[in-house]
């Protein structure tokens, strides 16, 4: 029995690979596999240097990487398809930029005790890069876990 299986195991493999092999011309499959992984991590080790500042929306170091990108396009002799006949595509992309991390304190006033409580960057928060800056003030309601399960008939939502 296992002589048998070991032989339909193989024929099935050659006939997926084969079946693989026509779904694609041979041109597709050869630059497949002309792929190196290690030309793959020398791409991605280039993209998270330093000098491209973590590539961030509309900062110097995402137009250097998209430079660097586009002369590897054209040596590959891949058309531009961008605005214009070029690499690039324009678009309006809002962002803010995080100059200094602040601070967060939670102050929780109560029967006229002050409890102040400072969090530290950046093991307690991390200020977001795509928020405003400003001042929040306001009431701070316990929803138990959030959890709302009408078929079960419970809800944090309801009630606090």
């Amino acid at each position: 029995m296992r002589p048998l299986v070991l032989i339909a195991a193989i024929a099935l493999s050659v006939f997926s690979l084969r079946l693989a092999a026509q779904e694609y011309p041979k041109e597709v499959i050869d630059a497949a596999h002309s792929i190196s992984s290690h030309t793959l991590m020398d791409y991605v080790h280039e993209m998270c240097l330093p000098k491209y500042e973590g590539r961030g929306a509309g900062s110097e170091g995402y137009n250097l990487i998209a430079s660097w990108v586009v002369d590897h396009l054209s040596q590959w002799g891949v058309q531009p398809a961008g605005e214009n006949n070029s690499y690039y595509q324009m678009y309006p992309w809002p962002y803010t930029q995080v100059l200094s991390p602040g601070e967060v304190e939670l102050i929780v006033i109560q029967k006229g005790d002050t409890i102040r409580k400072p969090y530290t960057i950046p093991d307690q928060f991390f200020p977001g890069s795509n928020s405003d800056s400003g001042v929040v003030e306001g009431e701070v309601v316990y929803v138990g876990f959030g959890i709302s399960a009408p078929e079960l008939g419970y809800d944090d939502y309801i009630g606090g």
